[in-house]
């Protein structure tokens, strides 16, 4: 996927409103720097209470981190630990680059990218994917872009650490990146009321294996974990606006709102106008 650079439209973003459940990181906030704003960065020495990972995603720029130097190309990023000083040295005339900001509660995912720190890695073929949705959901203004651009810039993390956490044993073995993109695909497309078949077919792998696979990595079965963030979405419109069943039942892909109702009424014990009234409460 070619990423549609707009350095402007992603500093507009505001990801740190959009609500994440079960994580033990999140992405607080995304920022763009390219050549008309060099003037921007900080050249001045300091250090954050947070990760900061940089993506350069063309020309270079040179870092002071702690005590050495590190230079990073267009195609590579590097990860900054928390209270770690650094400061950008020099950038070349032209340079793209976009930069996370990773708040961590799990000593396991924080010892991950600690790990990575002064390492200049390449951006792989995944994340180049899924830095071209971020772009692609800030330039489209769709409902819900925020959580959509949070969702996949977490996917983006999950694949970093997936890449570089061992589990127990004598073997490294790697969190499965068809269980990721799974779960990208079922919930960045929340207008779609997906089936395992479907979403099997689209990582090309059978259902029988990718429910494996989620149920090794994830401790739940692919159908529900459709059903869970499809759940999730639900409550969420019904929570944050005033859309009437029919058009939530629409908007989410169900067959009509007496399906939604059903579907709903089975998961929570609960119509789905009964739970909206909660809000009240």
């Amino acid at each position: 996927m070619e990423i549609q650079w707009n350095a402007d439209v992603i500093n507009r973003c505001t990801i740190s409103r959009a609500q994440l459940s079960g994580d033990a990181f999140s992405v607080q906030w995304i920022s763009a720097n390219e050549a008309k704003n060099r003037d921007t960065l900080n050249f001045r020495r300091h250090q954050h209470s947070f990760f900061e990972i940089h993506f350069i995603l063309k020309g270079n720029i040179v870092y002071g981190i702690r005590d050495r130097l590190v230079t990073v190309q267009g195609g590579e990023f590097v990860t900054i630990s928390p209270f770690c000083p650094h400061r950008v040295v020099s950038c070349s005339a032209e340079f793209e680059k976009l930069t996370l900001a990773v708040e961590c509660e799990s000593d396991k995912i924080s010892a991950a990218l600690i790990a990575a720190e002064y390492q200049v890695l390449p951006i792989g073929k995944e994340m180049i994917l899924q830095l071209g949705l971020v772009f692609y959901y800030a330039n489209k203004m769709c409902e819900n872009r925020d959580f959509l651009i949070k969702h996949t810039l977490h996917a983006l993390i999950y694949h970093m650490i997936s890449l570089r956490t061992p589990t127990s044993g004598h073997r490294e073995e790697r969190y499965d990146d068809r269980v990721l993109k799974a779960k990208k695909y079922v919930e960045d497309n929340y207008d779609i009321l997906f089936t395992c078949e479907v979403v099997a077919a689209y990582c090309h792998i059978s259902a029988k294996q990718l429910g494996r696979l989620f149920k090794k990595h994830e401790g739940m079965g692919l159908l529900e974990f459709i059903h869970r963030t499809k759940l999730e979405q639900c409550k969420k419109m019904l929570l944050e606006t005033d859309y009437t069943q029919h058009r939530i039942a629409q908007m989410l892909g169900f067959s009509g709102a007496d399906y939604f109702n059903k579907f709903f009424v089975h998961k929570t014990g609960v119509t789905p106008m009964q739970f909206r009234d909660t809000r009240c409460v």
